[in-house]
């Protein structure tokens, strides 16, 4: 059932031994992170970003890692997918959100650069009716300004086009920015960032991946970069990992650039002494 379901429902489909083996995986995985949840199982690590032209630093992005109990780091494109499905993303994201409002919050005190920190927020996290509240009181609890946080969503959110925008009016009453990730993945229409007030699109790095070497992918992130000047939103490339891949960039526009061209994800000790130390 839950196959025939994953495939869009209304369909057959048949049993094979691999779904007792997947069934067991994803329960076995669910119930792990249910469990590490709480303790120091989790954690952040945190990617920079920086400003195509001056190279200064002007973002953080938080993100998610997870070490189980026999000391295996598990993949996020593994446990997310899984921490959707079961619902856990809900208490999950909320834990992600904390951690990294207060680590910027910590990070100010110490007197290292004011810049926004990044949180990607699932779908079912934005649809359950008490994150606005919890986001609420983070803040306050944290003491966090909010034009130091962003919101990462992604773009399939906007297909829901009246939950969409109450949700980024109420969000960017709060002063906070949103984004959205992975833009150009999806199916989305430019209607969308038209009739949305977006703050950032993050441009995914599959349209990054070769752009020194295929016209084509060139071709699409002028068009892409080209629309957001249009319509006065902020771009940030992600998975940028060569110097002629930040060239192509700086000079069509991008404004922020992120990946390993400039540095890795890195942990909270690693970015206070190899980042903000600069």
């Amino acid at each position: 059932m839950y196959h025939a379901k994953s495939k869009g429902k209304n369909c057959l489909t048949f049993y094979e031994k691999d779904m007792d083996l997947q069934t067991k995986k994803f329960f076995s995985i669910s119930e792990n992170m249910r469990q590490d949840l709480y303790t120091d199982k989790f954690s952040l690590h945190y990617q920079p970003q920086f400003d195509a032209l001056t190279k200064e630093l002007v973002g953080i992005e938080a993100l998610l890692r997870w070490e189980d109990k026999d000391g295996n780091n598990i993949p996020p494109s593994v446990f997310i997918p899984i921490a959707e499905e079961s619902d856990l993303i809900v208490d999950l994201g909320i834990w992600v959100l904390r951690k990294a409002t207060f680590q910027n919050v910590e990070w100010q005190h110490k007197g290292y650069p004011k810049v926004p920190i990044s949180v990607n927020v699932s779908v079912k996290q934005i649809n359950n009716q008490d994150f606005i509240v919890k986001l609420k009181e983070i803040l306050y609890e944290s003491g966090l300004e909010p034009k130091y946080l962003n919101l990462e969503i992604t773009e399939t959110f906007m297909y829901e086009k009246e939950n969409a925008m109450n949700f980024i009016n109420e969000i960017k009453n709060l002063g906070i920015s949103i984004a959205i990730d992975d833009f150009g993945t999806g199916y989305s229409s430019l209607q969308y960032l038209i009739d949305m007030p977006m703050d950032v699109l993050k441009i995914d790095r599959a349209f990054v991946k070769e752009i020194e070497s295929n016209p084509t992918k060139m071709g699409l992130l002028k068009g892409i970069l080209s629309i957001a000047q249009t319509l006065n939103i902020k771009t940030v490339a992600e998975g940028v990992e060569l110097e002629k891949q930040y060239d192509l960039l700086k000079e069509n526009g991008c404004n922020i650039i992120q990946g390993y061209y400039f540095s890795k994800p890195k942990s909270k000790d690693e970015i206070e002494s190899l980042i903000f130390s600069k």
